[in-house]
């Protein structure tokens, strides 16, 4: 449990390519892009590429989410 952290045999463009590439063809959706970078450079700061994507299924996440709220 906990975070798991593998490295890519790609450069970060390509590996995030890919990676929403199989989050699309599970059937799921990217819901938001976070770009850290560009949020660092925007207050004049460096980070290497980093990037958060938010991701599911909104068939059986809503469904949860109408049980529960802070399920999501």
């Amino acid at each position: 449990s906990g975070l798991v952290v593998v490295e890519s045999a790609h450069p970060f463009a390509e590996t995030e390519r890919r990676l929403i590439q199989a989050i699309e063809a599970a059937g799921l959706k990217v819901a938001a892009r976070i770009d850290h970078e560009a949020n660092a450079k925007s207050v004049a700061l460096q980070l290497p590429p980093t990037v958060v994507l938010l991701f599911g299924n909104p068939r059986a996440g809503t469904v949860l989410m109408q049980e529960q709220r802070s399920i999501g």
